[in-house]
């Protein structure tokens, strides 16, 4: 089967990656029981063969452990049923090839089963999907394929449904070129040699699944189509752009999707665009530059989104702009961020800030120059009317390095109702006076 040739933001040594997640021995033993449950037949220890007498859409039901590389070429519903000894079968490739292939135009359901073993030089090595796939309370630990590559390969429609899981792969955990969605609790964790879930399809995220806990590349790789609702989630993971790294596609965050806790920033947005919505926000993330999210696209914040509570060691606690859009819609709000440098708030690089409605850009720090919003080398923002910067610090260690409290604009542009007192109420140090508003230097 042919595979898209793409390439990861990051190179890793192969070495480290086994370092991190040493894999279990392989020369497994099989005892494996298959029965059609449909038709009533009886019970056998050749999964495969149980599979290929099948008729389309039978019920096929399966104990122990089954060795192999199982293919499925027509309809059908795979379900493990516990025994006392093993309260979920295992389908393991022993280390040779993939272990499960779904062909396309085939409707396939996976319920209760450990996937394993499987051991390929490209993606796929766990399952290789190019049909409708379902898995429910599915795990698919424990395989094998080259950095950059991923243990789940979906060329076709797939779904992981109820606590199903693709976790500790090595090479990578979800190549979608498909159709993808995480119901549920569903998730995909710890999965060293590339990104969570890497996608050129359309991904969804619903419920409470998340994709969290990668200690290179960050979570997702997108670079197409990524829509989270619910209180799904991108969390704790560690790479160059953290959570997400949207390289040019469209992400929408509805509801109270989160995206929290990541090292190197909640969302690197290249070329796409990210748009928030409902109560969804980028909250406790870490980075350089752009704690919340580093912006060279657009970023929408509609309705009650929040950036929060960000930490950049040098500037754009929340979010930095680096030629980029930020339009801050409804009661969107930019919050409680801080930075090691200036912009505690927003740093804006060339790029463009628009307030609209009534957001607001409240409770930031910066250890130097502006404790909401730092603007430079020729960036823009214009404020409405009822949309305010307040309370915010610079000079935040009091050593008199900083200055602008609310905007610190140099070299940039500043219009709409900045002049007219929406920039209010912000400080300089700790007992800084509230008049350090704004500070034009050539702006």
């Amino acid at each position: 089967m042919m595979r898209s040739a793409w390439v990861g933001l990051l190179v890793l040594v192969p070495l480290v990656i086994g370092a991190v997640l040493p894999m279990p021995a392989y020369a497994v033993v099989s005892a494996c029981e298959a029965r059609n449950r449909t038709q009533g037949g009886p019970t056998g220890a050749d999964l495969q063969a149980v599979i290929d007498a099948a008729n389309a859409g039978d019920v096929v039901a399966v104990r122990g452990r089954c060795v192999g590389n199982f293919v499925v070429s027509q309809d059908a519903i795979l379900v493990g049923e516990p025994t006392a000894s093993q309260a979920t079968p295992i389908l393991d490739a022993d280390g040779s090839g993939e272990v499960l292939r779904v062909d396309s135009g085939v409707t396939v359901s996976v319920t209760n089963f450990t996937i394993t073993g499987g051991d390929t030089n490209d993606a796929g090595s766990g399952i290789d999907s190019a049909g409708a796939l379902t898995l429910v309370d599915t795990i698919v630990r424990y395989n094998r394929t080259p950095a950059l590559h991923a243990a789940v390969y979906n060329t076709g429609t797939m779904s992981m449904d109820g606590a199903s899981s693709v976790r500790r792969n090595r090479g990578g955990g979800i190549l979608n070129e498909g159709t993808l969605a995480l119901n549920d609790t569903a998730s995909v964790t710890r999965n060293p040699g590339n990104f969570g879930i890497k996608n050129f399809g359309a991904l969804t995220m619903n419920d409470s699944s998340s994709v969290r806990r990668h200690p290179f590349d960050g979570g997702i790789e997108n670079w197409d189509t990524l829509t989270m609702n619910g209180s799904s989630s991108v969390r704790g993971n560690d790479g160059s752009l953290g959570g997400i790294s949207n390289v040019r596609g469209d992400v929408v965050l509805n509801a109270s999707s989160w995206i929290s806790g990541n090292t190197g920033g909640g969302i690197g947005n290249l070329f796409g665009t990210v748009t928030m919505n409902g109560s969804s926000s980028l909250r406790g993330n870490r980075a350089w530059q752009g704690g919340g999210m580093y912006n060279s696209g657009t970023l929408t914040m509609n309705d009650a989104s929040s950036v929060t509570g960000n930490v950049a060691r040098r500037t754009g606690g929340g979010v930095y702009l680096n030629g980029g859009t930020l339009i801050l819609n409804a009661t969107a709000v930019i919050t409680g961020n801080a930075s090691g440098r200036g912009g505690g708030g927003v740093t804006d690089k060339n790029g463009s800030v628009m307030m609209n409605d009534s957001s607001q850009i409240a409770d930031n720090t910066a250890l130097t120059n502006g404790g909401g919003v730092a603007i430079r080398t020729f960036g823009s923002m214009t404020v409405s009317a009822s949309a305010t910067v307040t309370n915010n610090r610079a000079d935040f260690d009091d050593d008199g390095g900083g200055t602008g409290g609310g905007v610190y604009c140099r070299k940039g542009t500043l219009a709409g109702a900045v002049a007219d007192g929406n920039v209010n109420d912000n400080f300089r140090g700790q007992e800084g006076s509230r008049e350090n508003n704004i500070i034009r230097v050539e702006c």
